[in-house]
């Protein structure tokens, strides 16, 4: 549209007759269809922007300075060819476990609950949080809305790229727990319990908090679950850090498309709102709670557990190795 207006205006300037704007956008598919209008992005690399600016920015500056944006630059290129390996060890991970999926598809019921360790093969989870919604949401948006302090509620995901299925626990501020390690593992804890296919081992990728405590949490939580026999092997695996989309992207996106479509006034809309955001019924709801503080997926105190503390380590540590 302003492309169109200083079109408008050069041509009355130039005593030329201007086309409307939707004859404009027609010439504009036709002869210029690969020229398009950047869509809404998250999560990108800050470093990226910050070069590319810069590098945009460097006509009038030194010799210097435009060495050093360069150097800055190309060092930050050399480092994205490690993002590209793992974006790949990701696909190939993905790719693995849907290839062992369609064996056993047929006699897998995906809403009954599997005992550990009763499939002999591997499947690979990832699991992230979505960014806060609010709620009520009127795609309209009357007034009064406008000036209110909506309910916020959290989307946690767990997805299993092989089905495709993700599960979302949708987390009400009644009944949050924050962001920790105790909320996080209980959440993956119980996909395991309820939504796993019973696998002996256990591929996972997570977004990479280098500066969290939980990432310790959650290695100790795998120590534990190998202990008791829950999981043969699990593998942890990060992406790198800036560079992070991956399958529950994807999903997250089909629900923020539905959000901004649809009228929600209470939680349990919102859970249908989700269950219905894809066409072929990946996305699934987990209420995690009430808006009256009703809990239904419990989270417990892991960071206290006696696995984490003193001693204990060391014999669970035994353990696992006479296992291995």
């Amino acid at each position: 549209m302003s492309i169109w207006r200083e079109y408008t205006a050069t041509c009355e300037a130039s005593g030329e007759q201007a086309v409307s704007y939707s004859k404009f956008a027609d010439l504009w598919q036709q002869f210029h269809p690969n020229v398009v209008v950047s869509k809404p992005m998250t999560d990108l690399c800050l470093t990226c922007q910050q070069n590319t600016t810069k590098l945009l920015r460097t006509a009038n500056l030194p010799e210097q300075e435009k060495s050093d944006c360069l150097k800055a630059h190309q060092d930050h290129l050399d480092h994205l060819v490690c993002a590209q390996r793992e974006r790949e060890f990701y696909r190939n991970a993905c790719s693995d476990v849907t290839t062992v999926f369609k064996r056993i598809e047929a006699k897998t019921r995906l809403n009954e609950r599997h005992e550990p360790c009763s499939l002999d093969g591997t499947m690979h989870y990832a699991f992230d949080y979505a960014q806060q919604v609010h709620y009520p949401s009127n795609p309209m948006q009357p007034g009064p809305i406008y000036f209110k302090t909506p309910r916020k509620y959290r989307i946690f995901g767990v997805s299993c790229e092989a089905v495709p299925r993700q599960i979302n626990y949708l987390i009400d501020e009644a009944s949050s727990a924050g962001k920790g390690a105790n909320a996080t593992v209980s959440y993956v804890h119980l996909f395991f319990t309820h939504h796993g296919l019973g696998e002996k081992d256990v591929h996972l990728h997570a977004d990479n908090c280098t500066g969290q405590n939980k990432i310790n949490y959650f290695l100790w939580y795998f120590v534990w679950r190998i202990a008791t026999e829950l999981h043969k092997s699990i593998k942890y695996s990060f992406l790198i850090a800036g560079h992070t989309k991956f399958a529950l992207d994807r999903c997250f996106g089909l629900i923020k498309k539905s959000y901004k479509v649809s009228f929600i006034s209470s939680l349990y809309e919102l859970a249908r709102m989700v269950d219905a955001s894809s066409y072929m019924g990946t996305n699934k709801a987990q209420l995690a709670g009430t808006h009256d503080g009703r809990v239904i997926v419990p989270v417990y105190d892991w960071v206290t557990f006696p696995l984490f503390q003193g001693s204990t380590r060391n014999c669970v540590l035994q353990r696992i190795f006479v296992i291995s």
